[in-house]
C-alpha cells in the first residue's frame, strides 16, 4: 500500500512540474508581447530608420513585403512617416500564412502629390 501512495505522490509531483514548466513558458511569451511599444517616427529620423530597415529586412526571407499602395485613409497624414506596430493574428479576418508574423511596419511618402504606403510585416 504504500509504495502505491508514493508512485501517486511521486506522478503528482511530477505532473505539477510539469504544469508549472509550460505556465512559465507561456507567461515569458506573453511578457514578451506585452513589452512591445508602438513606435511612430517622422521626416528625416523616418526616413533614415526606413533605409536602414530596407537592407536589413530585404536579404531576410521569412519577411511578407506590403507593396506600395495609395493611402485612403481619414484625414491627412504628415510625411514622411515610419509606424511599427505588433501585430496579433485573427483568423477570421486574416490569411493563414500572416500566422507567424508579429509586427508590422508602414512607411508614408508622398509620391506625385499622393500618399503611398508601404511596409513589411515581421
Amino acid at each position: 500500500m504504500a509504495t502505491i501512495l508514493n508512485i501517486v505522490t511521486a506522478l503528482g509531483a511530477i505532473g505539477t512540474f510539469v504544469t508549472a514548466a509550460i505556465a512559465f513558458a507561456n507567461v515569458l511569451r506573453y511578457m514578451r508581447k506585452a513589452r512591445f511599444k508602438p513606435e511612430t517616427l517622422f521626416g528625416r529620423e523616418a526616413v533614415e530608420r526606413h533605409e536602414t530597415i530596407s537592407r536589413i529586412v530585404g536579404k531576410k526571407q521569412s519577411v511578407f513585403k506590403i507593396d506600395p499602395y495609395p493611402y485612403t485613409g481619414g484625414g491627412t497624414k504628415s510625411t514622411p512617416q515610419l509606424h511599427i506596430a505588433q501585430c496579433l493574428f485573427d483568423p477570421h479576418t486574416m490569411p493563414s500564412e500572416w500566422k507567424r508574423y508579429t509586427k508590422v511596419i508602414r512607411y508614408y511618402e508622398e509620391k506625385g502629390g499622393e500618399i503611398m504606403v508601404s511596409g513589411w510585416r515581421l
